[in-house]
Order: C-alpha cells, then sequence, then structure tokens
C-alpha cells in the first residue's frame, strides 16, 4: 500500500470511529441532566433516578464478553454499529415507557430500568472496540495523538448533547425527548450497520479467538488490578461528580433548572475538547504512566479547588472544567496501558475489562453520592465530593506500580 492509500485508511478509520464516539458519548450524557425531572417531575423522589442510573451502568459489566463476540466475528466496524443501536433503542424504549407510566404503573417503571440496562449495554461497546480499531492502524509512536483527536469527538459529544437534552426535555418534554434521542442514535447507526454487512476480515487472532470466558477475564485482572483500582476510584469520583452536579448548583441556589444550567454543564465538559488531543500528544512524549497519574491527581485537586470557593460560577465553571479535562481524558491513555499490561492475544479483553472498571466506578458513583450525602453519613454533597476527590489523590500513585511500569516498557 503506498503512502496516500496509507494516509487515506488512516483517515477513514479516524473519522469512523470518532463519529461513533461522538454519537455515543453524546447519547450518554443525558443522565446528568435527565436525573432532575426524572426526581421531580415523574417519581417525586430520588429512588427512581438512582435505580435507572446503577442499571445503566452496571450493564457494562457485560462489556468484555460482548466485545469477545464481536472480535470473533472479526468485524470490529460492525460492532460500533450495533452498539449504537442497541443504545438508542434502549433510550428511545425508556422515553416510551416513561410517557406510559400513569396507564401501566409499576409495568411501566419497571420498562424504564430495563431500558436503561438495554441503553447501558449498547453504550458498552464503543470504548474498548473504538481503541483497538485506531491502535491496529497508527504506529505506537502516534496512538496517543490519534486517540486524542477521537476522545475529544466523545468530548464534543459529552458538551453537546448536555444542552440538546435540556432542550429536547423542555420541548418535547421528557418521554418525548428521550424518544427523539433515541431514534436518531438509531438513524445515525445505520449507515455503519449497511456499509459493514456481510464484512468479516478474519486475519492473524480473529482466526483463532475464542469468546472469552471467566477463566481468561481472571487471568487478565491478575495483571492489571492496579490500573483497575485507580480506574475504579477515579470514576466514582468523576461520575459521581458529574451525575449530580446539576442538583448542587439546583440545591445551593447556583443555578436554577432551564438552558442556563444545561449551558453551564456544556461549558464545564467543553474542555476536553480540544484538550485530549493535547494529552494525547503529551503521552507521545511525557509516557502514558506519567500522563495518566498527572490527569488522575488534578482530577481529585481541581474539584478541592472548586469546593474551596464553591459560588462564584465563573470560578466554579473554570476549576470544574479543569476536572472535566483531567477526568475525562482517560480514552488517550487508560486503553493504550490495558493494551501492553497483557499479551496480545488477550489485548480486546483487557481493554474490556478496563472499560468495564469505568463502569464499575461509574455504577457505583450514583449509590455512593447518594449514600455519603445522607445525614447519616457526610450529611451533604459538599463533603461528599471532597471524600471522593481526596480518594482519586490518593489512587493516582498507583500509576507507578510495576505493572502499570512494565506496560511502558513493553510498548517502547
Amino acid at each position: 500500500m503506498d503512502a496516500s492509500a496509507e494516509f487515506r485508511k488512516k483517515v477513514g478509520v479516524l473519522a469512523t470511529t470518532s463519529i461513533a464516539h461522538f454519537l455515543n458519548d453524546g447519547e450518554s450524557a443525558i443522565f446528568p441532566v435527565l436525573i432532575p425531572p426524572l426526581t421531580y417531575y415523574v417519581s417525586g423522589n430520588f429512588e427512581l433516578a438512582i435505580v435507572v442510573t446503577c442499571f445503566y451502568l452496571f450493564s457494562s459489566f457485560a462489556s468484555p464478553f460482548a466485545v469477545s463476540g464481536v472480535r470473533n466475528r472479526g468485524n470490529m466496524e460492525r460492532g460500533m454499529g450495533e452498539g449504537l443501536t442497541i443504545l438508542g433503542g434502549g433510550i428511545a424504549s425508556m422515553g416510551v415507557f416513561i410517557a406510559l407510566i400513569h396507564s401501566f404503573g409499576v409495568a411501566a417503571y419497571i420498562g424504564i430500568v430495563a431500558s436503561a440496562a438495554i441503553a447501558g449495554f449498547g453504550s458498552s461497546y464503543y470504548h474498548p472496540i473504538g481503541s483497538g480499531i485506531v491502535q491496529s492502524a497508527f504506529p505506537e509512536e502516534s496512538i496517543g495523538f490519534a486517540l486524542g483527536v477521537n476522545g475529544s469527538a466523545g468530548s464534543i459529544g459529552r458538551s453537546l448533547f448536555l444542552t440538546i437534552s435540556v432542550l429536547s426535555f423542555i420541548l418535547e418534554k421528557l418521554s418525548g425527548g428521550l424518544i427523539v434521542l433515541g431514534v436518531a442514535c438509531i438513524a445515525a447507526s445505520l449507515p455503519m450497520e449497511i456499509v459493514y454487512h456481510g464484512r468479516t476480515a478474519r486475519t492473524g487472532a480473529h482466526d483463532t479467538a475464542q469468546r472469552a470466558g471467566f477463566a481468561d477475564a481472571a487471568r487478565v485482572i491478575t495483571r492489571i488490578w492496579p490500573l483497575i483500582v485507580m480506574t475504579v476510584v477515579r470514576n466514582v469520583e468523576a461520575t459521581g461528580i458529574l451525575l449530580y452536579l446539576p442538583t448542587y448548583f439546583i440545591r445551593n441556589g447556583i443555578l436554577h433548572y432551564g438552558l442556563n444550567l444545561g449551558l453551564s454543564m456544556t461549558v464545564i465538559m467543553a474542555l476536553p475538547v480540544g484538550g485530549q488531543v493535547i494529552i494525547g500528544l503529551i503521552s507521545d512524549r511525557l509516557g502514558r504512566v506519567r500522563t495518566v497519574f498527572l490527569t488522575t491527581f488534578f482530577s481529585g485537586f481541581f474539584v478541592l479547588l472548586f469546593l474551596a470557593y464553591p459560588y462564584n460560577i465563573y470560578f466554579d465553571i473554570a476549576t470544574l472544567g479543569m476536572f472535566s479535562l483531567s477526568s475525562f481524558s482517560g480514552f488517550p491513555i487508560l486503553f493504550p496501558i490495558a493494551t501492553h499490561m497483557v499479551p496480545g492475544k488477550d489485548s480486546y479483553l483487557s481493554s474490556s475489562m478496563a472499560w468495564m472498571a469505568v463502569g464499575l466506578g461509574s455504577a457505583i458513583s450514583p449509590l455512593a453520592v447518594v449514600a455519603l450525602s445522607q445525614r447519616y453519613a457526610l450529611g451533604n454533597l459538599y463533603y461528599t465530593f471532597m471524600l471522593l476527590a481526596a480518594a482519586t489523590l490518593a489512587v493516582s500513585f498507583l500509576s507507578f506500580t510495576r505493572h502499570i511500569i512494565s506496560a511502558e516498557r513493553a510498548s517502547a
């Protein structure tokens, strides 16, 4: 393959995976702005929002086995489309069941929770698949940059969909807004399903690939456990604070539910858009170990800085923007580290286990935040956020364990 053809192939891979990342993370970003209306207008309490969010996040636990099945078929690109279709279907059906609450009662509540689990399962496809496709297409010395560009597309989706979701819920009501968002995701995923239909591309590892089992997962966990622990704690903090940040703003009278809240959350989530490219370039030069340490450390540090003076919205947006940049920069560094901590035949499984750690931390987060903020524990969101930030600072030093450092040596 000549240089121009190789360049076009890389651009095509990066464009396809970036569009998928934009859609996946954008559609998944609806939950922070979904919690207040789900709590105050649908159920009247936090219980439904907690259960829906937890089921959405816990459903990513099936990711290693789902991704293993996609890898076995050898059609990773179509797997991205499948995941987006499932994600969109879950979101749309959630809207349908919300509309049916007054007619079907308990059955509709069960449908809402089941739909959230379906959406979360679909969302869990993208990250191990997308990162694997990008890493296969680019040389080691530019993987961080390529994944940074790809990660920025996901950040654009997360930031834009926060405002899009609020507008959809205001204009179409909660149920109609979810249906619109879900159908849009399904429609956008269809080209991937059609273009890559029938493609097998079975080469090399695909020919001997077997569906992952629990023994395989256990073997991988023993190799990457420090990365899993750090990722879980980091994502308990990142997801927990992001999910309840709108609630924190509303409860403390900083912002009211409406367009200003959506715009503020969009600005906070916008820094990783260009920042992930910079993080990727830094990781290519500074090393992935140092970069994962710095991003984890600053994820906790900037939350503590925000909490030191939380009632100036401009200062809040600046510090929380740096928090989001640090917290949501894992894509360019997490998956390359996970890939090199195991033998090549386990690379997709390792990436999936790393993503499951992201899902585990995210799934624990609403339970942790709500439990810790109760009167019998820390008493409010302020001290809860502080504890989560301090824990993230502490686990950042796991970056320097021999397990993770060996991954950087293996990639050299």
